[in-house]
């Protein structure tokens, strides 16, 4: 090979070589950007309208009261209810203590004095009486209501239910105690503002 020809083939790689170079360095000078001031990606969210009228009520709603839910209970609803709680608890008058004890009467019924029953020491500890309120409470969550209770049954989440249920263990009485409508209605009447002749009658 002369020093013609060996002359041709290195300009021509150093022509290819120029321009493969060339071309990246023009590329680099055409399409580069500024680094951003904050690195990663900005991303804007609608803070949340808790005022006004477009505001949207909380997803949690607010529990009645027992007393509200008794007056739109069922005893025939919390009868069948009470299925779930036969495997430990008897209803009838004369019934024997289970698993748990006699649930005949219970509404009122001092907390731990079912007789020939064996409560737990966290539940004889409790002291009290079995009211509307205690009893929705327990009937919730035995375990939250009266920890180290020996109940296993996990409670009744449907506060429906509950009331059903509990107007239900309020008829298995002689005489069953009145609801708490009842009481406050014989309390307005015994409460209520004397008129004017009958207080110059007294």
């Amino acid at each position: 090979m002369d020093t013609f020809e060996f002359n041709k083939i290195a300009g021509s790689i150093l022509a290819a070589l120029l321009v493969i170079f060339g071309s990246k360095t023009l590329s680099e000078i055409i399409f580069s950007q500024p680094p951003p001031e904050k690195p990663g990606y900005e991303i804007k969210v609608a803070a949340a309208n808790t005022t006004g009228a477009d505001s949207k009520p909380s997803a949690v709603a607010q529990e009645e009261p027992i007393g509200a839910r008794l007056a739109g209970a069922d005893i025939g609803r919390g009868q069948s209810v009470a299925k779930k709680c036969k495997a430990c608890h008897s209803f009838n008058k004369a019934g024997k203590n289970g698993v748990g004890p006699n649930l005949w009467s219970i509404v009122q019924r001092d907390i731990g004095k079912a007789a020939g029953y064996s409560y737990s020491p966290a539940l004889l500890a409790r002291g009290g009486k079995w009211d509307f309120t205690i009893l929705d409470a327990f009937i919730t969550n035995p375990k939250k209501a009266v920890p180290n209770t020996k109940m296993g049954y996990k409670g009744i989440s449907k506060p429906g239910q509950r009331a059903d249920l509990i107007l239900y263990l309020r008829s298995l009485s002689d005489s069953p105690v009145p609801l708490p409508a009842e009481k406050a209605s014989k309390s307005q009447i015994d409460t209520k503002p004397k008129t004017q002749d009958t207080a110059q009658a007294n």
